[in-house]
């Protein structure tokens, strides 16, 4: 649809003779005088656009411009305080020259004939005088005194309705991004047309342009709407009125800058805006119903608008324009001197609590009840109460909800509502400005108190008005902590939902969300936090893992549970204590029998010397039976002449991973290697100038899952490789493994995001063990599906120079740089769990390529990542390649037992022979 040049003027605002004074006028006196208007008006909006940041010089009285209706809006928002004198002078001024929002309304009469526009460059008297608005004169009457009409902008003035509007229109606004101008694809819902200025084309624009002229986010030079880049601001209005526009659409008079927007002289700002994810836009986050209205946030220095959301933006500004289905509201004047207080039941979800609210609001309508005349200084228990109307009635009378109860631990009435579950009292209570972030005595809000209860209405209510559910309370708990504690499902299923909710956060006793329902006996909510991915391997401030607490609590499904994860049996807190050593002392039977079925260690000593049967307190006790059947059993079973599994480390890692990594050995009685350094990032014992600058990384600024093509780093890794579950997606190519680019330090996402897998460390549980002939081998206590992130080989970085002259080279992995100097690792004196890793013919692991920290080519993180579905108690291996045994067959050949094994003592030549055939080289082995 072409832009539209005039506006019809509607009929309420037409001049009528009768008014004006012409009732004498022919017909084609008033034609001549309309084609006057018109080519008035035409000439006005060419000589405009050709002088943008010119200010209007107005010295010859042949100009007419019609003024479109609802311009007292505009006044309003522009002249602010002077609206009373702008009437004054209207009604003391000449029938033939009017001036609107002038600060003087001084005009001279004069024969003498000027130029229409003068611009301030060229020529022009400095002693012009200043005038804000517009002005209108008839044909006739010149102005002798140059005067300077700063006109004042059209942001929230409408035009006409365009009521033929095809049946899809596309919004017609044009945004300014990094000096580049962009336009919008939204769809056109509303026919009434704007414009920020008289000067630019009337257009038709979605809600969300719309809202943005209405806060004076589109510049009137130009009619761009200011979105990301440098502008400048004017603040002349106040905190609340901020106006954008460009540094060339400025006007300038006399060295002095002037506003296109309110005509203001005032100093001006330049700011950088940038687009961001917009804040939650709700009803229910003012105080009062007439801040309901749909507007954008406030400028700041820094825009919370994303390109990506404008649809979604739209919608929610669309959402409160809107007047909801049924919604009702009531209106309280109580005084003169202070402004309405007005509640409504919008934003408040139907059901019961919006019944009551909407019932309360029929009956305050009417007079005031004798019993709510004289009413309480304090809110605290009307809202502990649910008394709707007494509440209501002391917000009217100018209650403050925020203030403490110094009787309850300086709560506030927020407290009260949200505690005993009151949500329309909540609802009005935020309405009147009560703050849903203050804490008590005990360090709690509103919404931890909400959770502490099972109020699941409550807490939507809260997280949709902007309350934080990660944020700590009294011992540092959490709304998690609290919903877990008292085996809340529906609770924290919407917790999670809300992906702001880690479900292993830890308390200030390092106590996680399953910990507490371990202790508590909930057992569906162990399974349902299990199943979202809680750990319960984590340990708190005493070394206890969540087994600890199963067996304390005395619930065998919960202590079955976390064995299956993964937990260990013989895993000792600060005071030596196993899980039996807890089960045996708290009497818990069922648990005792539990951990000997599995094979606890009934020699186990605690740090105080103490066996799991001396903490057994009654000797007659099922307990007591317990213990010395199954020591008598395993006396027997001790002469047999197999070796059992045997303890021999609790964690190699020494709890630098995120859980325990044991070592077992069931061979000899070789104890655990400790002859290295376990370090869970690559070190570096000599410079190498590694580039891990941050302005250096390529990141993004998405506020989605990173998932998508519009991240940067999954375009840098030609897509986002992870899943939703964290895992290699199945298209992944196994045998050329693509470079993958995880989100950095630098990207502005969420760390919850699809593409931060490798950064998150270790979430297998695994397990180092002593194997037949090949050293220490690395298997899996759980389940691993294909895809997941095992861990990464860790060593020292040293050059490929560096690397020859090392003896022991059994621990290099060569980075393959094929450009410059290459490099490689070597986990020899450093590394972590990935060097005891064993070759395997058929591998269920692979390596791949990551890059987090830093984008230096030259030094990824090699990863290992599982190349199939690996079973629990299966060791886990990867390709060496042919290169490692082509150096090192005469020291040792491959024992992985695999039918396809090719690098055995007996297939070890003909692998050697296809070898040199391929690459040409005399390299046939020899006779050992």
């Amino acid at each position: 649809m072409p832009h539209l040049r005039r506006s019809r003027v509607p009929s309420q605002h037409r001049r009528s003779s009768t008014k004006s004074g012409h009732t004498g006028k022919t017909v084609a006196e008033l034609l001549r005088e309309s084609q006057a208007k018109q080519l008035a008006a035409k000439e006005f909006h060419n000589t405009t656009a050709a002088h943008q940041s010119a200010p209007y010089l107005l010295k010859e009285a042949d100009r007419v411009i019609d003024i479109t209706h609802k311009m007292d809006d505009c006044g309003k928002e522009n002249s602010g305080s002077k609206l009373p004198e702008l009437k004054k002078g209207l009604q003391n001024i000449s029938p033939k020259t009017v001036v609107l929002g002038s600060k003087s309304n001084t005009v001279k009469n004069s024969t003498k004939h000027t130029p229409h526009w003068t611009h301030p460059y060229r020529g022009g008297k400095t002693h012009t005088h200043i005038t804000r608005g517009r002005l209108i004169h008839t044909k006739g009457h010149s102005v002798t005194t140059p005067q300077v009409v700063v006109p004042l902008c059209c942001c929230k003035v409408n035009g006409v309705t365009f009521k033929k509007l095809p049946a899809v229109t596309y919004c017609q606004a044009l945004d300014s991004i990094d000096g580049k101008v962009m336009g919008c694809c939204n769809k056109v819902t509303n026919s009434l047309l704007v414009r920020p200025a008289i000067k630019i084309p009337f257009m038709a624009v979605c809600e969300f342009h719309r809202q943005s002229l209405k806060q004076h986010q589109c510049c009137p030079g130009c009619g761009h709407f200011c979105m990301q880049g440098r502008f400048y601001q004017c603040r002349k209005q106040g905190g609340s009125t901020i106006h954008n526009f460009h540094k060339q659409c400025q006007l300038f008079l006399d060295n002095k800058s002037y506003c296109p927007h309110c005509g203001e002289e005032s100093a001006q700002y330049e700011v950088m805006l940038t687009l961001n994810e917009p804040r939650i836009i709700s009803t229910i986050e003012e105080k009062t119903v007439t801040q309901l209205e749909p507007s954008l946030p406030k400028s700041r220095a820094k825009l919370s608008i994303h390109l990506k959301t404008y649809k979604a933006q739209e919608k929610k500004l669309c959402k409160l324009a809107s007047v909801e289905e049924g919604e009702k509201k009531v209106t309280f004047e109580p005084s003169a001197s202070s402004s309405p207080t007005v509640f409504t039941s919008a934003g408040i979800p139907k059901g019961k609590d919006r019944e009551i609210l909407e019932k309360c609001f029929s009956i305050l309508e009417q007079e005031r009840p004798k019993k709510y005349r004289t009413l309480p200084k304090s809110l605290y228990n009307p809202c502990k109460e649910g008394d709707l109307a007494k509440v209501i009635y002391m917000l009217v009378d100018g209650a403050d909800p925020n203030k403490r109860d110094p009787d309850n631990d300086d709560q506030t009435a927020v407290h009260a509502a949200a505690i005993n579950g009151h949500l329309a009292i909540l609802h009005v209570l935020i309405q009147a400005g009560g703050n849903i972030h203050i804490v008590d005595g005990r360090l709690n809000n509103a919404i931890i108190y909400a959770c502490e209860n099972n109020h699941l209405p409550i807490v939507k209510f809260l997280v949709q008005a902007g309350a934080q559910i990660d944020v700590k309370g009294e011992d540092g708990m959490t709304c998690l902590h609290m919903a877990a504690k008292g085996g809340y499902i529906d609770l924290m299923e919407f917790l999670l939902s809300t992906r702001k909710a880690d479900v292993n956060v830890q308390d200030d006793g390092g106590w996680t969300p399953i910990i507490w329902a371990a202790e508590h006996r909930n057992v569906e909510s162990a399974k349902f936090l299990v199943q979202r991915g809680a750990d319960p391997t984590l340990k708190d401030n005493e070394e206890n893992t969540g087994l600890h607490w199963a067996a304390f609590s005395g619930s065998v499904e919960i202590a079955e549970l976390f064995l299956d994860y993964g937990c260990e049996l013989e895993s000792p807190n600060e005071h030596g204590d196993r899980p039996l050593h807890i089960s045996v002392r708290q009497d818990n039977y069922e648990c005792v029998v539990l951990c000997l079925l599995r094979g606890a260690d009934i020699s186990a000593r605690n740090n105080i010397n103490q066996l799991p049967s001396d903490c057994c307190l009654d000797q007659k006790s099922n307990v007591w039976m317990a213990l010395n059947v199954n020591k008598e059993l395993r006396d027997l079973a001790s002469k047999r002449l197999e070796r059992s599994e045997k303890l021999v480390h609790r964690d190699i890692s020494f709890g630098r991973e995120n859980f325990p990594i044991n070592s077992i050995n069931a061979i000899d009685d070789e104890g655990p290697p400790l002859d290295f350094q376990y370090v869970t990032q690559s070190v570096e014992t000599t410079p190498l100038n590694i580039n891990r600058v941050i302005s250096s990384l390529q990141s993004c600024n998405c506020q989605d899952s990173c998932a998508s093509m519009l991240c940067v780093c999954s375009r840098n890794s030609v897509q986002c490789w992870y899943d939703q579950m964290g895992r290699l997606v199945q298209e992944f190519n196994q045998l050329e493994p693509p470079y993958i680019f995880e989100c950095n330090r630098n990207c502005r996402c969420w760390t919850t995001c699809n593409n931060r897998v490798v950064q998150n460390g270790i979430v297998c549980r695994l397990q180092l063990f002593k194997t037949k002939g090949r050293g220490w081998g690395v298997k899996t206590l759980r389940d691993i599906p294909q895809g997941v992130f095992i861990c990464e080989y860790i060593g020292e970085l040293i050059s490929d120079s560096e690397a020859d002259r090392r003896e022991d080279d059994s621990y290099l992995f060569d980075l393959d740089n094929k450009d410059g100097e290459t490099y490689c690792i070597d986990a020899r004196r450093y590394g972590n769990i990935s060097r005891f890793i064993n070759h395997l013919c058929e591998p269920n692991v692979i390596p791949v390529k990551v890059f987090v920290d830093h984008q230096d080519m030259r030094f990824p993180r090699i990863c290992f990542f599982a190349s199939r579905d690996i079973k629990a108690g299966e060791e886990m291996g990867f390709d060496y390649g042919e290169k490692f045994w082509v150096i090192k067959w005469k020291q040792f050949t491959c024992a992985c037992g695999s039918p396809r094994c090719k690098y055995s003592a007996d297939t070890i030549r003909r692998t050697l022979e296809e070898y040199r055939l391929r690459h040409g080289e005399d390299d046939t082995p020899q006779e050992s």
